[in-house]
């Protein structure tokens, strides 16, 4: 007990003999156990209040382990769901490029569910036929240069 509210063991010593000689012995045994009951209570409180403080903590972190580990397992079903797909890609691949290889081919060795009509002379971007979309080629504009520049 190296110091009680700035009191040592000496000091503490001398303040009981003084408490002795001023109460008398019946007094001092009273005073004793009165002293050490409410030392125990206060000792019983204390552990008490630590008691719950810990498990308050305890539940706080349980509950914060808990959702940590509920979103540990939600990305690894996300990361599941990736290497499965990942393993999936090269068939997903074969069979789209089956599917093509299965069409039949157009004149212009497209393969396309029908034949594309040909570029309009008009040089329109829409064909007035079937108003489809044509996409025709740009144009090249010579720009003269310019002497005085």
């Amino acid at each position: 007990m190296d110091s009680f509210f700035g009191v040592g063991l000496p000091e503490l010593l001398v303040i009981l003999l003084l408490a002795g000689v001023v109460m008398g012995p019946q007094q001092i045994r009273r005073v004793a156990r009165m002293l050490g009951y409410w030392t125990a209570q206060l000792q019983r409180y204390y552990r008490d209040f630590v008691q719950q403080l810990n498990d308050e903590i305890d539940t706080m972190e349980a509950q914060e382990v808990k959702e940590a580990f509920k979103e540990v397992q939600k990305f690894g079903q996300q990361m599941n769901s990736l290497r499965q797909d990942f393993r999936n890609a090269p068939s997903t691949l074969m069979r789209e490029g089956d599917k093509v290889l299965r069409q039949p081919l157009t004149p212009d060795r497209s393969p396309t569910a029908a034949p594309r009509p040909a570029p309009s002379s008009a040089g329109t971007a829409a064909d007035a036929g079937n108003g489809e979309n044509v996409i025709q080629p740009p144009r090249v504009v010579e720009i003269d240069d310019d002497p005085a520049v």
